[in-house]
C-alpha cells in the first residue's frame, strides 16, 4: 500500500500493458530492437507503453530503459501465449543505474508457460533512470512476450454487497480492481471509529 493511502484503498495498475499475448509487434505496439543485451544498447520504453520482445537462446537477456519524472510506484507485467507445460519462460526484474535490483526477489516477474500473464509486486522508485532486465529460458526460444512497466496508484474498490451471514458475522463483496494482487480489509465498530486490519 502506497504512502497517503487510507483503509480500504489498494494498489491498482493505471497504465496496464494492453498488448495481446504473443503479439508480433504489429499495430500500435513497439517492438524491441536488437541488440539490447546490456545497458549501453537498452531499448528506451515509456511507462505504460507496452513493447514486444523475444528471446532466442537460453539465458539471452533483453534490457529496457525507462525514466521516472517523479517518485512513483511501478510494477512490471508480461503477456504471452501459454502452452501449459508449466516450465519457466522468462524472469524480469528492475535495476537502477548502478545495477542494484530494486524489487525484492519474490516481487520479480516469473513468467511460466502454465499462464499467459505474469506481473511483479509493486516497488516505490524515486525520480530517475531504471532498467528492466528480461532473461529467457530454454522454452522461450523464439517466443514473443509483451512487456510493460506500469504506474501504480491508489484506488478504492466499490463494495457491491454487505449481508449478515450469522451471529456477529457479515459477508462483504466488492468488484475486482484490475491489476490488484491483494486486498486488505479494515474494520471499525462505528462509522467514525478506529479501523483495524
Amino acid at each position: 500500500i502506497g504512502d497517503g493511502m487510507q483503509p480500504g484503498d489498494l494498489a491498482d495498475i493505471i497504465s496496464p500493458g494492453n498488448g495481446a499475448a504473443g503479439n508480433t509487434g504489429s499495430g500500435n505496439l513497439q517492438s524491441e530492437k536488437e541488440p539490447n543485451d546490456d545497458i549501453s544498447t537498452a531499448n528506451v520504453i515509456g511507462v505504460g507503453k507496452p513493447i514486444v520482445g523475444s528471446t532466442h537462446t537460453d539465458g539471452e537477456v533483453d534490457i529496457f530503459k525507462f525514466t521516472l519524472k517523479k517518485t512513483t510506484y511501478v510494477n512490471v507485467s508480461m503477456e504471452y501465449t501459454a502452452t501449459n507445460t508449466g516450465a519457466n519462460l522468462w524472469f524480469a526484474y528492475i535495476r537502477d543505474t548502478k545495477g542494484k535490483v530494486m524489487n525484492k526477489t519474490l516481487d520479480n516477474v516469473f513468467a511460466t508457460d502454465a499462464a499467459g500473464y505474469a506481473q511483479s509486486g509493486q516497488v516505490k522508485l524515486k525520480k530517475g533512470v531504471y532498467y528492466v532486465t528480461v532473461v529467457g529460458y530454454a522454452l522461450a526460444y523464439g517466443r514473443n512476450y509483451t512487456l510493460c512497466v506500469n504506474e501504480i496508484k491508489a484506488k478504492k474498490p466499490e463494495v457491491s454487497r454487505v449481508a449478515a451471514s450469522g451471529y456477529r458475522a457479515v459477508d462483504v463483496s466488492w468488484k475486482p480492481v484490475p491489476g490488484a494482487y491483494a486486498y486488505y480489509v479494515y474494520r471499525a465498530a462505528s462509522q467514525k471509529g478506529s479501523y483495524k486490519k
